[in-house]
């Protein structure tokens, strides 16, 4: 039996969903304090946010905290991995053949972003917080753990039960699309509006990798990175709402 809450952080609904429902309040009490930690830290709504001093600091280095130090280690190494799709790093052209993703410097206790380059961290701190409540979870609670974040889901742990000695996949909707999960996988829609010409949704084994790779691919749909084939499998949704499921690297998809 799967049991499921709502609540709101990083500015998106948040979905939290365990196989055990005496785990329920449990998974919610940290999922709340880990998005509430990670608005704290990197949304710009939050009046005394950490990456405000950042974006004050005009190129000097900032002492952060390992929170934020672990997200912008996560979006650079994404952003460096798509050739900057993921955009985590804005900023005005500058002819440099350094991209912008390898001048943020990330060495020993601070870190520094150089002056006229912003960090945007939004996108990676729903997925940071999708893959890391899922695992603690699924490790601490023994249990099924699903966890939304806006776009982006993961799951850990085991999966639903679907009678004696049955496992079903774990079915997440995002926008109304209906996307089935094996345990252990991950997804992120990226795109446009639902049924929108350009819109992508990935199945991945993180979070993280899902979103990062669903925008690689709508940059570069022909593409055809190693990296990409080992760590996705690709679905797509129609205008109905429906999702078509086909294999697009060496991840399996989950039968809907």
């Amino acid at each position: 039996m799967i049991a499921s809450a709502t609540l709101f952080g990083l500015d998106t609904d948040i979905a939290v969903s365990v196989t055990d429902p005496n785990c329920l309040d449990r998974a919610v009490r940290h999922t709340r304090s880990l998005a509430r930690r990670l608005d704290e830290t990197i949304n710009r709504g939050f009046a005394n946010a950490e990456i405000i001093a950042l974006d004050l600091a005009d190129g000097e280095p900032v002492m952060v905290s390992s929170l934020l130090d672990q997200v912008i280690i996560e979006a650079l190494f994404y952003d460096d991995l798509t050739d900057g799709a993921t955009q985590a790093v804005l900023g005005p052209a500058t002819g440099s053949p350094v991209p912008p993703w390898h001048r943020v410097n990330i060495g020993g206790a601070a870190t520094t972003v150089p002056a006229g380059l912003r960090l945007d961290l939004m996108a990676t701190g729903r997925a940071f917080l999708a893959d890391h409540a899922a695992e603690v979870l699924a490790r601490e609670l023994g249990c099924g753990v699903l966890i939304r974040v806006g776009a982006v889901a993961a799951t850990a742990g085991e999966a639903p039960s679907g009678g004696p000695g049955t496992d079903q996949p774990w079915t997440v909707d995002i926008d109304g699309v209906p996307i089935p999960l094996c345990a252990g996988q991950a997804t992120a829609r990226v795109g446009g509006r639902r049924g929108a010409a350009g819109q992508m949704t990935i199945v991945a084994g993180s979070a993280a990798m899902a979103h990062a790779a669903g925008l690689y691919v709508l940059r570069a749909p022909a593409d055809p990175s190693p990296w990409l084939r080992d760590q996705a499998a690709a679905i797509i949704g129609d205008e109905d709402g429906n999702a078509h499921a086909r294999p697009y690297g060496g991840l399996p998809v989950a039968a809907a």
